[in-house]
Formats: C-alpha cells, structure tokens, sequence
C-alpha cells in the first residue's frame, strides 16, 4: 500500500513539475504557421553563369590574390612601420587588387553587369536540405531550431541575389510568400528578416502589406533603418590609433568564428604600429584629392553602383551621402540606380507607419536586436553601441543607447538592467526584445539564446509582448547571455561577452563542401578586410559585404 501511494505520489509529483516547467517555455504549435527565412548579405553565395558547367562562385575574398602583390605589401609595412609611402602607389595598387572582384559589380542602373546570380532557388522546404539545417551558427541555426519548434517540413529558405534593389527583390519574395501558402494550404506565413533581409521585409510589407498574409514579422539585428557605416558615403572619416587598438583587443576577446581566429587579427596589430597606420590612413582623408581616388578608383568598380549597399543608408544621411557623392562623380542622379535607392529612402520614412499599421491589421511584429560590442572604428560613430556590425539603435528602431564602456543616467520598466539601452524610446517598445553579447546573427543552435528566439519567431499565441512573453518564460525584454549562450541574470555580473572571455561556439562544425547559405557570411572579409589594413574604408566594406569560399551559398 505504501509502496503504491509513494508511486502515485511520485507520479502526481512528476505531473506537477512537468506542468510547471511548461510554463517556463512557449507552447508547441501543431497546426504551425510556415516560416520563410530571409537571409542576411552574403548568405546566398553569387556564381558566374550560373547553372551552367561554367559556373563559378565570384566575390569570395582570395588570399592569394592578395599575398601575390609584394608591392602592395611591402608599402603596407612601411606604413605602418612608420616609413614615408607614397598615398598615390597605395591607392593604385589596391586599385590593382579590386580588379579581382570586380564580376560581383552592377552598372549604373544597378543591375549585375555581369551573368552573375545565386546557384540555386529553392521553392520547397528546408526538409529537404539538411545539409543547410546542420548549420550551427547564423541563419541556418536560428531556421534549424525553429524547424525543432514545428517541423522542418514548415520552415522555407528565400535565397535571392543580395546585391540588388531592395523593392524588385520583394515582388519575388511576394512571388514565393505565394507559393509557400500554396504548398501549405495556409493563409499567411510568418516571415524572418535577418539583417540585411529586413530591408527586404521593409520593403515587402510597403508594397504587399496590405495582403494580410503576414501572421508574424521578425526582423533580427536588421539594417532595416540603416547602418553607420555608411557614412563612409558622406566621406565621414576618422582613424584614431586608441579608438582602432581597444576595438582589435575587444573584437579578439568576445567573438570567435570558426572560419576565422580574430586573435590573428590582434596580433598582427600588437606586431605593427596601428599608430603608423591611423596616421598614414588620416593623411589620405584630409586631402580631397586621394579621396576622391579612393571612391573613384577602389569603391565605385566594385562597390559603386551595387544598390543594397545605397539602402543601407540611414534615412537622416541619405542627403548629405548623395550630395557628398554626386560632388565626387561617384553618383549620378540622372541614373537608374538613382532612382531605385531613392525609392527605398522613401521606403524607410513610411517604415515606422507600416510596422504600426500591420500590427494593428493584427500581425504579430517582433524585433530583435543585439548589444554590448563595439562598433567599426572608422568614423564619427565609432562609439555607438553595436552587435558588432550593425548599430542597437537601428536594429531597435529607435532605442536610445549609451556610448560604449558608459551607462545612461536614467531609469524606467524599458532601461536593461545595466543601464546600456532605453527600450521606451523604440517605435515599438513592447515588441522589441535585446541580446546582450551575441553578435551579429551569430546565434547559435541549441544554446539557451537562441531556442528563446526560436520560441519568439514560433510562439502560436497571439499578439505576444515583452509582458506576456516573461509571463510564459520568464525572460524579460533584456536577455543576457554568458560565453556558451546560456542566459543569465544581469545580477551574476557582466555578460561574458563583455568582460573579456572569448565567445567559443563548442559546436560549430563547418561543411566546407556544401553550398548552401554562408553560416559566417556577416564575418568573412572582415577577414579579408585586415589584409587590406592599408585601406580602413576596406576593411569596413569587407565586414559588410563578403564572404569565404567555404561559406558557399545556397547550391
């Protein structure tokens, strides 16, 4: 008798601790609405004629393309060894040095110049790719754990070619929102923008939103209302030697990638003088004349006309960016490619009234951005807070932040424990939720961060806010991580990824021989970016905008 009343007892124990821990935890969704994942720069790698038996994967950063130019080398260590170098043979042999990419350029009316698109569309389910759901970093994690939440079957990859215009991308994700509703029998789908696919998704919901086929928007780290490091478009430029040093010893401590070791990065600064390369860098920004070479001779073949990188502008820069080109020659307002980026600019400034109208039309909208990293030290912004890559205020659309290393001076139910981010001044302040110490999309699959963001994006309630998402987890608007992805109280003290410990993903296993969409795309010519440490503009173009040949794309 007794041993029958202590199993029933333990039974009713079990019964409790289960219902209990389900509270902590977003409920399953068995008639799950399909996911489409729209991915961020560089997660759809470019090919050269594609499909053909000529094909050939373009715009990937080639060592030694780079390691085959002794001159250009040879004038880097002199810069940097605090030796006279002459600006103008720099300048020509970077210029040299671009040539090698310029097949991934577009021409003045922001159209590829070459037959250069994506290796593959895909229009069924992620499924059948599991090459691409054995991702363990970025988008493919974040699409590998929601498929865990509701099937494989219900998760859809849109791969387009990252390069183009923002608004002819969206009337082919509305093409494919279509197909995917077609092969579902569902009537809306839940759409994930993850950086630079929130300009797509912003771009989407300005022309189709009045579709009401959107059940759910998740925008993660988006470049939706721009990124600083554009203003290099208004040739805001700095080089301060402290500013550079602090930002290599911060990056080498709080991020690592599996295709790249940022402690080289550091160590090749510690064996060079940054100082010598600030100096030499800055004697190029103050004279008119090397700028205007640099723009003319290094960006624009390569970078000029490509319009996504236009539409990352902030919609208060674009001005000041299309006057500060146009006075250079590297913009000419009578093109096309003119036209398609003031479109999008006129995009961003309906934005902030479409994200309202389509949550009160009745879909969900969830934001997320990262915080606590330093941001690329090449101009005025160099302070703002960032996951790395993309600025907290502009992921957030619209959150107050303080400098980085300092604290705001205020209080208040939307101020992060640490006193580092204002929610209350976000466009939406109950739907926008902040991960301190991930950087840029760099979730990973599996940790505790990254199944809290997979229960946001597949959450089968309705109208779901920071109030009723910690009523269901426990987890507030602010979610501090440690170097596993853990999450942690803010009260255990700072964030690993803050306070030096090196952010190691123990589970990364790269698959060098699938194309399928780049799992460090974000990162790679970073990579490339420091090779070119002679030119910072390049470093900060090569941070955005490549990627490695390992990290191939949807194939």
């Amino acid at each position: 008798m007794k041993k029958n009343l202590r199993s029933l007892l333990c039974g009713l124990l079990a019964l409790v601790l289960v219902c209990s821990c389900a509270g902590a935890a977003f409920a399953k969704d068995n008639g799950a609405t399909p996911v489409i994942s729209v991915h961020g720069m560089g997660g759809s790698g470019l090919y050269l004629n594609p499909g053909t038996e000529d094909e050939q994967q373009v715009g990937v950063f080639d060592a030694k393309s780079l390691l085959s130019r002794g001159g250009l080398i040879q004038n880097v260590l002199a810069a940097v060894g605090g030796k006279q170098t002459d600006p103008n043979t720099v300048i020509d042999q970077i210029a040299d040095l671009m040539n090698d990419y310029r097949n991934i350029a577009c021409d003045e009316d922001g159209n590829s110049i070459y037959n250069v698109g994506i290796a593959n569309y895909w229009t069924d389910s992620l499924k059948n790719h599991p090459g691409y759901l054995s991702g363990t970093s970025n988008e493919p994690a974040i699409c590998r754990q929601v498929a865990q939440n509701i099937g494989a079957d219900k998760v859809y990859a849109f791969n387009y070619d990252w390069r183009l215009d923002a608004c002819e991308t969206a009337a082919k994700l509305a093409d494919f929102v279509d197909q995917v509703k077609a092969k579902t029998g569902k009537k809306q789908v839940t759409l994930i923008g993850s950086s630079a696919g929130t300009v797509i998704l912003s771009a989407y919901i300005d022309q189709y939103g009045d579709r009401g086929d959107i059940r759910r928007l998740v925008m993660i780290d988006g470049a939706l209302t721009g990124v600083s490091v554009t203003k290099l478009f208004c040739q805001d430029l700095l080089f301060d030697a402290d500013v550079v040093k602090k930002y290599l010893d911060r990056v080498t401590t709080s991020y690592h990638n599996p295709d790249f070791d940022f402690s080289q990065l550091n160590r090749l600064a510690n064996s060079l003088n940054v100082g010598y390369l600030c100096d030499f860098l800055t004697q190029v920004a103050e004279d008119p004349a090397l700028v205007e070479r640099v723009y003319n001779e290094i960006f624009y073949p390569v970078f000029g006309c490509i319009p996504m990188l236009w539409e990352f502008i902030p919609y208060d820069d674009f001005d000041d960016s299309v006057d500060a080109m146009t006075a250079i020659g590297f913009l000419d307002q009578s093109s096309g490619l003119y036209k398609k980026i003031t479109r999008y600019h006129k995009v961003q400034k309906r934005l902030p009234g479409n994200l309202k109208a389509m949550q009160k039309a009745g879909t969900d909208v969830v934001i997320v951005a990262n915080y606590g990293l330093p941001n690329i030290p090449i101009n005025s912004a160099y302070a703002n807070q960032t996951d790395i890559l993309i600025d907290t205020k502009y992921a957030s659309v619209g959150a107050t932040t303080a400098d980085y290393g300092k604290t705001l001076k205020r209080t208040g139910a939307h101020v992060s424990p640490d006193r580092i981010v204002d929610a209350a001044t976000c466009l939406l302040p109950n739907n926008t939720w902040f991960f301190k110490g991930v950087a840029h999309v760099n979730f990973w699959y599996d940790s505790q961060a990254t199944k809290f963001l997979a229960g946001l994006i597949t959450n089968p309630k309705k109208k779901q806010s920071v109030q009723t998402v910690k009523a269901a987890t426990g987890n507030g608007q602010f979610v501090n991580t440690d170097e596993k992805q853990n999450i942690v109280p803010f009260s255990a003290g700072k964030s690993t990824n803050s306070s030096g410990t090196k952010n190691t993903n123990p589970k990364n296993t790269a698959t060098a021989a699938m194309k399928s969409p780049a799992t460090g795309a974000h990162w790679s010519l970073a990579v490339g970016g420091s090779g070119l440490a002679a030119s910072g503009l390049l470093f900060a173009l090569y941070a955005l905008f490549g990627k490695k040949k390992n990290d191939a794309a949807t194939k």
